[in-house]
């Protein structure tokens, strides 16, 4: 899968907040870094579970116990170094030995930033985002791979002009996003927030293999402390546009 979005928009947040998920109530999961230090990620793991903010967690505002508390043991946070898809193996091979069976979710943030080791972006993206479908399939794995959106795309998602099946080719640097991929999600402009900090906004599922694809879940965002929730069910995209039209 491809989790694609402007800068700024929360991806690294929803793909914790997914594995986290996934770690609590269904099984192991790991997160490969490239775009932040390992420790960074588990702090905004904690803080979302605390409703606090990163800083404060790195300032020491969470007591330590409550910290581990809000680390779920299946979840293991890897740097990524410079070879994500052996950073990646490494890490699943791990935990199958620790966990056996269990169905492993795994992410790797962000595919550009690994793209970056070679001379073209655009080639070692393709190849990164090709080694981590071979990957995925012989580990018998999901993998969330997330992306930046070209700027073009960033614009596009920002201001809602692209939604649903619009969104399946926003990915920077080659269209072996939207062709690696079963699934391509894209996260859209958030609206202002609410007294209680939540942003509205929408997560667009572009491209969709196993069906439900060009649809729209409605979703908010609290900038503060991380934390997403889902407001209903997904729409297609076509009733957004028309529900657009009408207001």
């Amino acid at each position: 899968a491809i989790l694609m979005g402007a800068s700024g928009t929360g991806k690294s947040t929803l793909t914790a907040a997914l594995l986290t998920h996934h770690a609590r109530h269904v099984g192991p999961a790991a997160y490969i870094t490239l775009e932040l230090d390992p420790p960074e990620v588990a702090t905004r793991v904690i803080g979302a579970h605390h409703g606090a903010s990163w800083t404060d967690v790195l300032h020491g505002r969470v007591a330590a116990n409550n910290m581990t508390e809000a680390l779920p043991e299946r979840l293991t946070i890897v740097d990524g170094g410079s070879d994500p898809i052996a950073a990646l193996t490494s890490a699943v091979e791990d935990l199958r030995a620790e966990y056996g069976s269990e169905p492993i979710l795994a992410a790797v943030d962000y595919v550009q930033i690994a793209g970056l080791r070679g001379d073209d972006v655009r080639v070692s993206t393709a190849r990164v985002l090709e080694g981590l479908r071979v990957a995925s399939k012989e580990l018998r794995i999901v993998t969330v791979g997330v992306s930046q959106s070209s700027r073009q795309g960033a614009r596009e998602l920002r201001t809602g002009e692209r939604i649903g099946a619009e969104t399946l080719d926003a990915g920077a640097e080659t269209a072996q996003i939207e062709r690696a991929a079963y699934l391509t999600l894209a996260l859209g402009a958030a609206r202002p927030a609410d007294p209680d900090g939540w942003a509205p906004t929408e997560l667009s599922i572009g491209k969709s293999r196993f069906g439900g694809g060009d649809r729209v879940i409605p979703v908010a965002y609290h900038g503060a402390h991380g934390r997403w929730k889902v407001l209903g069910a997904a729409q297609l995209a076509a009733e957004v546009r028309a529900a657009r039209t009408s207001e």
